[in-house]
């Protein structure tokens, strides 16, 4: 039902601005649902689904009008996969949301604050192509809806995920240690290159295998720990991309961020080697 939907979310918003205030909940993001592009997370149509998005819009806008508000974040993302889904088509939500009257109160321009999808990856691939891909789809949404021209461009699901070569034993293990941070730092620079805004990571520690000895268990960083606490070192200095000069005889992709600020400079390089049975120096 959803007019009931509708008060519920606004009733919910309230409840809100009461615990939090309302500066607070108007500074809070809110997205329809994860990945809704196939039935497994969305077993409605594609028309069922812009309804329940336009009527909790209305909703939550009519109680925290300056709340940011967006779809989705895209499962796979690619140029097809953004036109073409099992039920719900991300890029035909953004063309209502823009020129046709929201279901709920009649109003035009629904907010579609944010292009997201999720970008996983593995030992092996390729930073500058997955970047390239994340591009073309943030721009095939600014060419085909003018109104979303410079919209913000996130990632809300990010990480390496090398389940697959688990399951066949050709990876060892989920947590994919120097060479997994290698890959994430220039996967990170590159999706900068390409214009993202904002981009969310999956928690940097892992419930390690022995316990503390009290029977309690204990929390192990990952390979990305090191890596990203040395990018919140580097957090609000002026940034420059430092491409290698010459390619690598192995095929080891080197990547150097260099960070500029009152305390002097810090340069953080990566050597990221596509074959991950190659050991070459």
């Amino acid at each position: 039902d959803p007019k009931e939907w509708h008060d519920f979310i606004q009733a919910f918003c309230r409840e809100l601005v009461a615990i939090m205030g309302r500066d607070a909940a108007g500074r809070l993001r809110f997205r329809v649902g994860t990945e809704n592009g196939r039935r497994e997370r969305f077993s409605g149509t594609h028309d069922e689904y812009v309804r329940h998005y336009d009527f909790t819009a209305a909703a939550v806008r009519s109680v925290l009008p300056e709340a940011k508000f967006g779809p989705y974040n895209i499962s796979g993302a690619s140029i097809r996969g953004v036109s073409v889904a099992d039920n719900v088509r991300a890029l035909d939500l953004a063309r209502h949301c823009s020129t046709q009257p929201n279901a709920a109160n009649g109003m035009h321009l629904t907010p579609f604050d944010w292009v997201a999808y999720s970008r996983y990856f593995r030992p092996g691939d390729n930073p500058e192509a997955h970047a390239q891909t994340c591009r073309e789809v943030w721009e095939t949404f600014e060419q085909n809806v003018p109104a979303l021209k410079g919209v913000s461009r996130e990632i809300h699901e990010f990480g390496v995920a090398p389940w697959g070569e688990v399951a066949k034993r050709t990876f060892a293990s989920a947590e994919p240690g120097a060479l997994g941070a290698a890959l994430t730092f220039q996967m990170m620079l590159r999706l900068r290159e390409a214009g993202i805004n904002r981009l969310w990571h999956w928690g940097v520690f892992l419930l390690d295998p022995c316990n503390d000895g009290g029977n309690q268990p204990r929390l192990m960083p990952t390979g990305q720990t090191w890596l990203l606490s040395v990018l919140e070192h580097m957090k609000g200095g002026e940034a420059f991309l430092l491409p290698a000069i010459d390619e690598s005889a192995a095929g080891t992709k080197h990547l150097a961020l260099a960070v500029k600020d009152e305390g002097g400079a810090t340069v953080m390089i990566s050597a990221y080697n596509p074959k991950i049975s190659d050991h070459t120096p």
